[in-house]
């Protein structure tokens, strides 16, 4: 659980905090059980830390840790794959994708969101109904243009304020190729992780569809 569905932050959710709580005790009852083991102290006071526990054991297991923490595939980015063969790289701290009432899907790393809807079209011929979608994007000449083969994205990030006054970007994008197109919507809180919103959404690849 670890090595491959932990996210290394607090928990966005009852599903994620459900998921620290089964690792914890796991640890706790196989360190009961055998407390000669090595044990990955370092990625345990993480976990007990995420949870905001403040006893006893969270203090002990830190003590133990002698080594930085490393286990965790989704310290690092990860590749997703979406809906219609889409995939979007990003950081493996959001959670999965999950879709709300409107089949639109998205995953969060508070304060973090990226959201994704996918549409598929088989009503204009293959090449006739891309090439005009291409001509409207290029003449549009969007804030930010990605093409590669049979593809084309424009994408646009825009500064906007909550109620509380909060200030927020949202980086909106509509990326095509034959046959499909899909939206990507990523918002942010920190004005330094612009670069970071691009990047993201550059690396959406709509891939083949099934035929």
């Amino acid at each position: 659980m670890m090595w491959s569905q932990v996210r290394w932050r607090p928990p966005a959710n009852g599903s994620e905090r459900n998921l620290l709580k089964d690792v914890a005790n796991s640890l706790h009852i196989a360190n009961k059980l055998n407390p000669s083991l090595n044990y990955p102290w370092g990625e345990w006071a993480e976990v007990l830390e995420f949870l905001g526990s403040d006893d006893e054991e969270k203090e002990w297991v830190r003590s133990q840790s002698k080594a930085p923490p490393t286990i965790g595939y989704r310290r690092h980015n990860v590749t997703v794959r979406l809906p219609d063969n889409w995939s979007l790289r990003l950081p493996g701290s959001f959670s999965d994708f999950n879709s709300d009432e409107d089949n639109d899907l998205c995953a969060l790393d508070p304060p973090r969101e990226i959201w994704f809807t996918v549409f598929r079209s088989t009503a204009a011929p293959y090449d006739q109904g891309f090439e005009s979608k291409r001509q409207q994007i290029l003449q549009a000449k969007p804030e930010l243009l990605h093409e590669d083969n049979d593809y084309i994205a424009k994408a646009a990030i825009q500064e906007k304020f909550r109620e509380s006054g909060q200030r927020y970007f949202v980086l909106n994008s509509s990326n095509v190729c034959p046959l499909k197109r899909a939206e990507c919507t990523i918002l942010f809180e920190n004005p330094e992780e612009r670069e970071w919103a691009i990047d993201v959404w550059r690396s959406l690849k709509p891939g083949t569809s099934p035929k």
